[in-house]
Order: structure tokens, then sequence, then C-alpha cells
């Protein structure tokens, strides 16, 4: 059990963390930026102990997009209030559209294509 001095003294260091750096440092650890961060403290503890704005700012450009969009489709998910098969769900969907749509830019069309395209596109 812990002491009254060790309890406040814990409510006053949780109090001391902004929520939004508290969201980061997780987010970071979640994502395992500690393992290629230059803090030795980050390493020690195997999660994120430093500038967790900095450190979010360095990484998450190198986090590949199928991770972002699983990511920000399950927080948002959550947001709304759905189960965890609805969040499944709504991943599977986000990530098998960004993949289509990731295929689709990187497919090279063929002039006859590009002439459909542009007929559409004109109107007719």
């Amino acid at each position: 059990m812990q002491s009254k001095r060790q309890s406040q003294n814990t409510r006053q260091t949780v109090a001391k963390i902004p929520p939004a750096v508290s969201v980061l440092q997780k987010t970071n650890t979640f994502l395992s930026f500690w393992a290629h961060c230059g803090n030795r403290a980050c390493r020690r503890t195997r999660g994120c102990a430093g500038d967790a704005t900095a450190c979010f700012d360095r990484f998450w450009p190198h986090v590949p997009g199928e991770i972002k969009i699983g990511l920000r489709t399950a927080i948002g998910g959550k947001a709304a209030g759905l189960s965890a098969d609805e969040i499944e769900a709504e991943c599977r969907r986000a990530l098998a559209h960004y993949l289509d749509a990731g295929k689709e830019a990187a497919t090279p069309i063929s002039p006859a294509k590009a002439a459909g395209r542009a007929g559409r596109s004109r109107g007719n």
C-alpha cells in the first residue's frame, strides 16, 4: 500500500505531464520509436521518456502509410464509439481503399485508356 506522501507525489507527477504529451509518449512507445531514439533513457525504459513532440516529429514521416491509415482509422473509430469488431472492419476497409488507390496511381495508363478518360472528363 502506498503511503500518503507517495500518493501525493504520484498525483503531482501525473499533473505535470500535459495530456497531449502523455498521448504522444504512448503513441511513440506503441510505434517503438524508442528503439531508434538517441535518448538513452528511452532505450533503457523501452518507451518514450524524452521530448515526445520532437520524437514524434522526427519519426512519424518514416512510418509506413499502411500503419498510419490503420492507426488513424482505429483512433477515429474508438472516438466514434465503434466496437472492436467494427473498428477492425473499418480498418480493413480503409486499408483496402488505400492500397487500391496506390495501385491505381502506380499503374501506367495505356494511350487508349488515357484518351477514354480525357473524353469522359469533357462530358462526351
